[in-house]
């Protein structure tokens, strides 16, 4: 399924919205991996920004494709048989394909697991926080992600929302950290590690600067390992 217009309607049935997120998740992957080869190459702004405004457009039709795969699997009788509605004489939704599979089964043929599709139904359950998720990635010039929708509808599960100062207080806070934890992954992954780039760091670096460097590394070491794992669990 061609991906080339991510503005139009999404497609209708449960099947073709399966391959839209599969070949959609893959293609925005690929973007990411240009957006940052454009980076690392100082290649135009222009440039930049039209591969930018692509993944953004992408994620979000994304983020919308998985929010109404949600809302149609919820419909899914999660044994064959049952009945996902209290109306006995309510019609079938034709979205959602007839199966003689429990519901995950059904669910794992189209390409994804218990897990994602149950993060999908989450979307459904919260499209305000989805449309927030994605006001918020434009205003900060940033992608949209599935991540963020699903940690802000686990906060609203654990908590009570406070009071609107408190909450504002809370997300600026939220908004600040997730800045720097962003800032400063970028910054790492654009070091030149070469011969080169090392060769000319030596050049201002004097025993006392590699001892604290050492140290520091060390102490950092272990924090990137669990935000890789932090980042890794969330991806699953």
């Amino acid at each position: 399924m061609e991906l080339t217009a991510y503005e139009q309607n999404l497609p209708a049935n449960l099947e073709d919205l399966s391959q839209f997120i599969l070949v959609g998740r893959e293609k925005l992957t690929s973007v990411r991996a240009e957006i940052r080869a454009i980076d690392k190459l100082k290649l135009a702004k222009e440039v930049m920004s039209q591969k930018r405004e692509e993944a953004q457009m992408l994620a979000e039709a994304l983020l919308d494709a998985e929010t109404r795969f949600g809302d149609l699997s919820k419909a899914i009788p999660t044994a064959p048989g049952a009945r996902t509605d209290k109306t006995k004489h309510e019609p079938r939704d034709t979205a959602v394909p007839r199966s003689d599979k429990p519901k995950y089964e059904a669910i794992k043929d189209l390409g994804f697991s218990k897990k994602q599709a149950q993060r999908f139904e989450t979307l459904a359950d919260n499209k305000d926080l989805v449309e927030r998720v994605k006001d918020e990635a434009r205003e900060n010039d940033d992608i949209p992600t599935r991540a963020r929708v699903l940690e802000l509808a686990q906060k609203r599960k654990q908590r009570e929302v406070p009071k609107d100062k408190d909450f504002n207080q809370y997300e600026d806070f939220c908004l600040r950290v997730s800045k720097k934890f962003t800032a400063v992954i970028y910054d790492v992954s654009l070091l030149g590690t070469d011969d080169r780039h090392l060769n000319a760091w030596k050049e201002y670096l004097d025993q006392d600067m590699i001892e604290s460097h050492i140290e520091r590394i060390n102490e950092s070491i272990p924090r990137l390992l669990r935000i890789q794992k932090f980042l890794k669990e969330l991806s699953k």
